[in-house]
């Protein structure tokens, strides 16, 4: 249904949406699967509804990385415990390292939504090449570009 959402001038998106819902409560997925797919479907739906720009031509590839990036948020993203106000780091300091981060992770989900929607299947995921990492002496100052 959502790949006719271009080609067509005025559409009924409570209509869709409400697909979206009804397909969700017959998968007899779990709960926060279901929810999870289901707002990464009702997300790609309202971008359309309000002209972002979404990639119709690779639908699937699309569908799976909005999923990946709910499931980022929902599982990670949002799990991070706020700053205390009684901690050595600064908040928006803080707030830029998970910014940055999420910008590497966004990277690699990227690649893997691709490798998704090509082999049908998240069997052969695997995690992109790390860079090398140097020893750390016990003299070295840990904290020298943090502070």
């Amino acid at each position: 249904v959502i790949d006719q959402v271009g080609l067509i001038n005025a559409v009924d998106y409570a209509r869709l949406s409400a697909e979206f819902e009804q397909i969700a409560q017959n998968s007899g997925c779990p709960y926060i699967s279901n929810e999870l797919v289901l707002r990464a479907g009702k997300t790609i739906l309202c971008e359309l509804r309000y002209g972002a720009s979404v990639d119709i031509n690779n639908l699937p590839e699309t569908m799976v990385m909005q999923y990946m990036v709910e499931v980022l948020d929902a599982n990670f993203i949002h799990a991070i415990p706020l700053v205390a106000s009684n901690s050595d780091i600064d908040s928006s300091d803080f707030q830029q390292r998970i910014s940055n981060i999420k910008g590497q992770v966004l990277e690699a989900l990227d690649k893997w939504a691709g490798k998704v929607d090509a082999d049908s299947s998240v069997k052969n995921l695997r995690m992109p090449n790390r860079q090398q990492l140097s020893e750390i002496d016990l003299e070295e100052d840990l904290l020298v570009g943090f502070t």
